[in-house]
Order: C-alpha cells, then structure tokens, then sequence
C-alpha cells in the first residue's frame, strides 16, 4: 500500500467541510486550481459565520430559560398580579356611577439592619436596595393601574422600628425584657441602640416616604376626587408591633415618635359611604398583661377611645354629610352682641357636636 500523500494528509486534518471544499477545488481544471487560497479564504469565513443550528445547544437552552425566569420574576408577575385585581374584573356599577376605590396595604417592613442581622456587607445592603425595588415596582403598578382614591396601610411599615432608640426619652430594656429576648437577638440590643437613633429612624421615613409617599399620584397627577367625594388620600398612621412593639414592651417614645410623623393611630374615617374606625391593638394589648409594670399609659388611651368611639362615629358622619350637602362642616354658633347682665345662658342654645343616635343618619 503506497503512503497517503501530502495532500491526503493535508485534508484529513481540515473540518470536514474544507475538506469537501478543497477536495472540489482540487478536481478543477488547472486554471482554477489558481483560486484555490482565496476560495480556501471564504470557506474559512463561511466556516466562521454564525447559524441557527451553532446556537442551538444545552447551555444556551439554560440561558434562555433563565432569561425567561428572570423576566417573569422581575416584571410580568407584578402586571399579572394587579390585572387580576382590576376593578372591572368584579365590580358591576351604573354607567354614570362614579365609586371610590380603596387599596389595603398591609406589611411592607422596609428591611434593615434588624432583618437579617447576619448578613454581612454588601450583601446587606443589596438586599435592602432590591427590597425597596420590589415594593417600588409593586406599587407603582398597583398605582398605573388601579388607579386607587385611597391607600390605608395597616401597619408593619418598618422591620425593626421599635428598636431604633428615640432623641428624647428612655427606650432602655428593663431587665426582665432582654430576658425574654432570642439570644442572638439580646445580643445585638447595645449595638443597636448606640448606632442606630433617631437620625437613622429619620433616614427610614424618608426612605419610605419616596416609595409611597412620593408615588401616590402617578395614577391620578391631578390628584382630583371623583363627584361628591373628598380628595384622594393615603392613610399610613396604624402601627404594627414592629413599629412600636407589643403590649408591655411597647415604650413611649417610641410611640410618640410614630405618632407626630404618621398621624394618630386610633381614628375615625369616613370614606365614601363606609366608616372605618382605626385601633391601635398593639398598645391595647398591654393591658391584658400587668404583671410586670404599670402599662397603663399605654393602654389607657386606647381604651378611651373605644369607650367613646360611637360618639365619635356620629360626629364623624354627621360632618361628612354637611360636606355633602355642600354645609359647613363644623357647627357654627350664630354671632351677636348681647349685654352680659343678666344673661343665662341655657344648654338648648349650644349647638351639641354629637348628633345623638336618632340623628346620626340624617
């Protein structure tokens, strides 16, 4: 057998498509055979030159499926969430109503350093960034699309705003409190209270205030109400344990602090036809347990409102309906000059400011 030649060896080494290329060339006509490199060039070229079948394979399959995982986690999942929540999807009103719509908003719990308190930088603080993306993007979807008239929060707006140590006042564990403390957790209280005050309590309103706050009216600019409503509003002021505590441990400045920024946790709103009476529970809780201290600074404001709530309802109905009927909304005595001598001044010349129950749904 005669030893392959230097050609045979030459094209045996070669992709097998340059192989066939430069075989054909081979069988040319002498003349050809000239054009042999630079038609050996644009096989190469060709050789290089992306395909359909070059892309399709296992690893690019992966990617794919990622790409798609990640789109749907990071995107069509919030626009799929608030299409099922569209309020034609389940609202049947006449054509000329005009309804208010009212978004409940429970737990937000903006991470921070109490969340994951194992987490080391930069991966604490990743997590806080994308977090506040998640709740960002919801939101902002929730509000393009929804449209509400009012947002009430209800309650859990921080993760560990409790625990953030207040300019004023004593927020200082009592000992049989760390005592009832996980012991990770007990651990971390000293670090907490001297790194994180009220400075760093200011930097998380302000964080939450550019989430929810600054978005409430990208679904309505002109932040107009519908006919015969009050204006579109964002009630944020129900507090969560994580805000200020629960029962016992629940220390006062810390509730103060929450209060002057978000407004009084125990109220009444009328809303569109529908009275909604807030209460601070957390505080009340307090009451169910005095063993330890006397938590009735606590509890006790609590407490007085419910006892005087009805009242309140009352009041709060009967000033909404003199809004609607275009009234003043609060009760105005008639101006006069009077001598003083002799003047009695008798109970059925006030002007009561509860209406009383037969009157509370004129």
């Amino acid at each position: 057998m005669e030893p392959p030649s230097i050609v045979s060896r030459v094209l045996n080494v070669l992709p097998t498509r340059l192989a066939v290329l430069a075989m054909r060339t081979l069988d040319r006509p002498r003349g050809a055979i000239a054009q042999f490199p630079t038609t050996l060039r644009n096989a190469r070229r060709a050789a290089r030159r992306p395909t359909l079948r070059s892309f399709v394979n296992i690893p690019n399959a992966f990617i794919a499926v990622w790409v798609l995982l990640l789109l749907w986690g990071e995107r069509w999942a919030f626009h799929s969430a608030i299409k099922q929540c569209r309020w034609e999807n389940w609202e049947r009103w006449p054509q000329a109503a005009t309804p208010h719509h009212l978004v409940l908003l429970a737990d937000p719990q903006l991470v921070d350093p109490h969340t994951y308190t194992g987490r080391p930088w930069p991966l604490s603080t990743f997590t806080e960034l994308h977090t506040d993306n998640y709740l960002r993007r919801s939101y902002t979807n929730l509000q393009l699309k929804l449209r509400p008239d009012t947002i009430f929060f209800l309650g859990d707006l921080f993760d560990g705003g409790r625990e953030w140590a207040t300019m004023r006042g004593d927020t200082e564990d009592p000992e049989w409190q760390t005592k009832q403390r996980a012991k990770d957790e007990a651990a971390l209280v000293g670090y907490w209270k001297k790194n994180y005050g009220e400075s760093f309590w200011m930097q998380e309103y302000e964080r939450f205030g550019k989430i929810f706050f600054d978005l409430f009216n990208l679904g309505n600019p002109t932040s107009q109400a519908n006919p015969g409503q009050r204006g579109r509003k964002i009630i944020a002021s129900l507090p969560g344990n994580h805000d200020l505590g629960f029962g016992a441990k629940i220390k006062m400045p810390v509730r103060d602090r929450f209060e002057a920024f978000f407004g009084e946790a125990n109220r009444v709103d009328v809303i569109a036809n529908h009275t909604f009476v807030s209460i601070d529970s957390v505080s009340l809780s307090a009451g169910a347990d005095k063993s330890e201290i006397d938590n009735r600074d606590v509890y006790a404001p609590v407490e007085e409102f419910l006892a005087g709530v009805q009242a309140r309802k009352r009041r709060a109905i009967a000033r909404e309906l003199r809004y609607i009927r275009g009234e003043p909304e609060e009760l105005k005595h008639p101006r006069k000059v009077q001598d003083t001598d002799g003047l009695v001044l008798k109970e059925s010349d006030l002007l009561p400011l509860d209406p009383g129950e037969e009157n509370s749904n004129d």
